[in-house]
């Protein structure tokens, strides 16, 4: 299980590339909804929709934007 410090701190690095990308309306509702549902509830959800958002926006992600010519994702 993440403890709590490291999760906020994952939190923060999610907003923060919410903020990069001008508000764009990506991960960040996700990460916002686990986050209220883990100070809530001390856990949180992942749902079959988070996952198949979070992998769309994986396949589309630019990372030539940030300099990543390349990249390889183990499966």
């Amino acid at each position: 299980m993440i403890e709590s410090a490291d999760f906020e701190k994952w939190i923060e690095a999610v907003h923060n590339i919410f903020v990069i990308f001008e508000g764009r309306f990506d991960a960040y509702p996700i990460s916002r909804r686990w986050t209220e549902e883990w100070y809530s509830k001390g856990s949180f959800n992942i749902l079959e929709d988070d996952i198949e958002r979070l992998h769309r926006l994986k396949e589309n992600f630019d990372y030539s934007t940030f300099g990543i010519d390349k990249i390889s994702f183990q499966e």
